[in-house]
């Protein structure tokens, strides 16, 4: 005879309400650490963001405050008492002693109009720009002949990036000749020639005969530096900005920080009475003489790639007395930031030009 009260005691389940308890703490557990999962989330992407500025915004520092300090740097040759005779065409002295140093409101979409990089370079405006005249010294020397109206010949080891229209300073401590390249080097026999005849110089021959065995070859630049657009957005849709260089001659720009959305300089004058005031470029009453800065105070503004904000950016910021504020102003004058969810932070220094320090 069977059972059946004792199977179906065996084959007893969950009640509803047992089940419906376990559901719940099912789904509390999952809940808890989706919540988990998703706050680790946004804080490690806050995490990323002011990483991400703290690092572009000081490596952005460094890196101008390295080329500001060489501003005007000529190798061995005294900055103030000894003048390079320039025979480069459409390149004077006065130009080569300017272009040391300058710098740039933008204010207008005309704001290099008169500079050699005019309808080259585009900058964002209500940032500021500048530009720095420079020489780079090159370790390679001079194979002959001592002649002050031949080519320049040098050792090519290591190989020389050396290009048509380039300009080459020569001098040896105690005078210096900078010329351009009208020819396109190209090594033979392990030397690189250039060559310093008319058509791209005032003069065929240096001022002097410089030896092999004293003379130094060096590289000139212009570069110069400005905020711009890349032309990319972030996965929000915000324009990212960056920090550019432009390099003579031909001007291409090359993008060296990304996220830097403005900048903003005070340059250190030295006046008459040995005081210095800290001005901006287009100070007036009385305008700044360019050759008597001796410092300069640099404020970048950062910005995150991703936006991790709660809320929009509705903060002022302060850039060496510029405020830098929220764009939903109705202010048409007023220089403001991107705005959006990005975090941003203002990165400022202050340097000196070490070449016109005493």
């Amino acid at each position: 005879m069977l059972n059946y009260g004792s199977r179906s005691k065996k084959a007893k389940g969950f009640t509803l309400i047992e089940v419906m308890v376990s559901l719940f703490i099912s789904t509390a557990i999952i809940g808890g650490t989706l919540s988990l999962f998703l706050a680790t989330k946004k804080t490690q992407r806050f995490t990323n963001a002011v990483a991400e500025i703290q690092q572009s915004g000081s490596f952005a520092l460094n890196y101008l405050k390295r080329e500001i300090r060489m501003v005007g740097y000529q190798g061995c040759l005294s900055y103030d008492d000894q003048e390079v005779n320039v025979i480069a065409s459409a390149f004077t002295v006065a130009q080569f002693e300017q272009q040391k140093l300058i710098g740039y409101e933008v204010s207008t979409a005309n704001w290099e109009d008169g500079q050699p990089f005019n309808n080259k370079v585009t900058a964002l405006t209500g940032t500021d720009a500048f530009s720095i005249g420079r020489i780079t010294d090159l370790t390679n020397s001079l194979t002959g002949p001592e002649t002050k109206n031949a080519n320049v010949k040098l050792d090519n080891s290591p190989a020389l990036d050396i290009a048509k229209d380039d300009l080459i300073l020569i001098s040896d401590c105690s005078s210096g000749d900078l010329f351009r390249v009208i020819n396109s080097p190209a090594s033979a026999g392990g030397n690189l020639t250039l060559t310093h005849s008319q058509g791209g110089n005032s003069d065929s021959k240096l001022s002097k005969i410089y030896l092999n065995s004293d003379a130094v070859i060096s590289t000139y630049q212009n570069t110069v530096y400005f905020i711009d657009d890349t032309g990319r957005q972030n996965p929000q849709g915000d324009n990212v900005t960056a920090l550019f260089r432009a390099k003579s001659p031909l001007y291409d720009p090359e993008e060296l920080v990304e996220g830097v959305e403005n900048m903003q300089i005070l340059y250190g004058e030295t006046l008459a009475t040995g005081n210095t005031r800290y001005v901006p470029a287009d100070q007036t009453s009385p305008a700044v003489i360019w050759d008597n800065v001796k410092s300069l105070k640099v404020s970048l503004l950062l910005a995150s790639h991703q936006g991790v904000r709660n809320t929009e950016d509705a903060s002022t910021y302060e850039m060496l007395n510029v405020d830098v504020i929220t764009p939903t102003t109705t202010t048409t004058t007023a220089i403001t930031h991107s705005g959006g969810r990005r975090l941003k932070k203002v990165f400022s220094l202050t340097t000196n030009i070490r070449n016109r320090m005493e």
